[in-house]
């Protein structure tokens, strides 16, 4: 892999036994934590999963701007970006 952009932290998911959970335990925090590393009017831009669309939606609450959903080529909602407040 190469190095990550500048100004631009390179995110992993940490390992561990596989868990019997809903899938969004890291899209959570990164929802939780996004002032510790992302810029005021910055986006977090997620993939997600069938089902999951809602759910992700709740995370960001009424202080997050710009919410979005992108359609895959079959209708489903596939990936969700959000804007961090700039204040």
């Amino acid at each position: 892999m190469g190095r990550p952009a500048a100004g631009r932290a390179r995110l992993r998911a940490a390992p561990g036994p596989p868990r019997r959970d809903s899938g969004l335990e890291l899209i959570e925090r990164l929802v939780r934590r996004a002032g510790t590393f992302l810029k005021p009017g910055g986006y977090l831009i997620f993939e997600i999963g069938e089902g999951q669309r809602d759910k992700v939606l709740e995370l960001f609450g009424k202080r997050w701007t710009e919410i979005e959903t992108a359609w895959d080529l079959a209708g489903k909602p596939r990936v969700i970006t959000a804007r961090r407040p700039s204040s």
